[in-house]
């Protein structure tokens, strides 16, 4: 597995620099969760979009007034 958020520079001077993403640490990395043995960074997309989902129905709740404008 690749970490999603390490990476090796591989051509110093190029426009955006050429990258590759290194070998996952496993357990010794923070983000791993040993008890799931999988990596926490790849929750992340998945609770942000639930979190949006829930803040989206806290303000359809909202009386007009107090909800935030634009969007």
């Amino acid at each position: 597995m690749k970490c999603p958020l390490s990476k090796n520079t591989l051509e110093e001077g190029s426009y955006p620099p050429e990258q590759e993403f290194r070998n996952c640490l496993k357990e010794e990395c923070a983000w791993w969760v040993s008890s799931e043995a999988y990596c926490a960074v790849l929750d992340i997309p998945v609770l942000l979009v639930t979190l949006g989902n829930v803040l989206g129905k806290i303000c359809d709740r909202m009386p007009k007034d107090l909800a935030p404008r634009g969007g």
